[in-house]
């Protein structure tokens, strides 16, 4: 097997993205899911400041 470092440069790149898509994607998600949640509790924290 004679691959040199230029083969593999584009082949790992191709990877990197093909895994970053689902992770952004769960990320998104989670983030979205946290903003959800931590609405009704800023909302019950914000009548008890005042």
């Amino acid at each position: 097997m004679g691959v040199s470092g230029n083969e593999l440069f584009p082949l790992i790149i191709a990877l990197g993205t093909f895994l970053l898509i689902p992770i952004s994607l769960f990320a998104l998600v989670l983030f979205i899911r946290a903003l959800l949640l931590a609405i009704p509790i800023l909302k019950k924290l914000n009548k008890e400041m005042k």
